[in-house]
């Protein structure tokens, strides 16, 4: 079963950096985030937004993004109960290794370093 961790761009994650295997290029986390974000509040905001409206007359703006938009949900056997419903939109990781991040093995330079040093 795999194990998959949700990953942002927050001060943890800031300067880690991305490499697909498809395309062999590297990018920032921070900036592998920021274009899922854009076409999401976008060109997928606007795409939503015509689905929802056609099926209830539901308009979708940024909002459901930030601070939700107020609601009532139904569910079987309660009564209704007020609050706000947003979209999530995340991305996740799962290591093959399993290590969550605290017990990452040393970093390639740090051999190098090693050997550097005997040498002193």
């Amino acid at each position: 079963m795999t194990k998959f961790q949700e990953i942002d761009d927050n001060l943890e994650h800031k300067d880690s950096v991305i490499r697909l295997m498809v395309t062999d290029n590297l990018l920032k986390i921070s900036q592998f985030i920021g274009v899922v974000r854009e076409v999401f509040t976008g060109e997928g905001l606007q795409q939503i937004n015509n689905k929802l409206y056609t099926k209830g007359g539901i308009g979708v703006d940024k909002k459901w993004f930030n601070e939700g938009v107020e609601c009532e949900l139904l569910q079987p056997n309660k009564n209704w109960r007020k609050g706000k419903i947003r979209f999530k939109i995340s991305v996740e990781v799962c290591f093959e290794d399993d290590q969550t991040g605290e017990n990452e093995a040393k970093s390639p330079l740090d051999e190098l370093r090693e050997i550097i040093n005997q040498g002193e």
